[in-house]
């Protein structure tokens, strides 16, 4: 389980494909000693498992690497199949007992991907509509995550997203986030 409140931000290294799935490789912040194989991490809100890692002697402000295998249905109903080498990664670890929620539970357990419609920009707020797949719309419910839901009729949901103190609005969707972004 997780918050959806992002704590680093990492560039991935690589892209290795092997058979239906592909070999991720992510510089990051987290200290290498703190980390575990089989540990699971969110990687733009997908739920990850650490297949390996290690630290970072480069100078790009980094200490860690990881890697995590995207299998074939994480590629299919993702945006992980159009990742590529330099694209950065928001990253969340897993919850563990007794850690400070802060944020929402959510699952990292992706079923479909939404499509920004458009956005509008005022003071510290960004407010984006999306579309998402019909099969899904349905589960759209009133709530915050990492941006508050304001609509959620018909086809398209409307997003407020803070985007100056908010660690998470700032870091999930940025200057560049607008439409046809997925």
């Amino acid at each position: 389980m997780f918050t959806g409140l992002i704590s680093d931000v990492g560039t991935l290294l690589s892209v290795e494909p092997r058979g239906d799935l592909r070999r991720l490789k992510v510089a990051s912040h987290y200290p290498h000693d703190s980390l575990v194989l089989g540990a699971s991490v969110a990687h733009n809100g997908v739920c990850m498992t650490l297949v390996g890692f290690g630290p970072r002697a480069e100078a790009d402000g980094y200490i860690t690497w990881h890697e995590v295998d995207a299998a074939a249905e994480t590629l299919a109903v993702t945006t992980a199949s159009s990742w590529a080498q330099g694209d950065r990664i928001n990253l969340e670890r897993a919850l563990r007992v007794g850690d400070e929620l802060g944020g929402h539970m959510v699952s990292g357990h992706v079923d479909g991907v939404a499509e920004i419609v458009s956005r509008r920009d005022f003071d510290n707020m960004a407010h984006f509509e999306i579309e998402a797949p019909k099969n899904l719309a349905k589960f759209i419910a009133d709530g915050r995550l990492q941006a508050e839901l304001v609509d959620a009729e018909g086809e398209h949901s409307v997003l407020s997203v803070l985007q100056g103190a908010a660690l998470a609005g700032a870091r999930t969707f940025t200057a560049t986030s607008g439409p046809g972004l997925r």
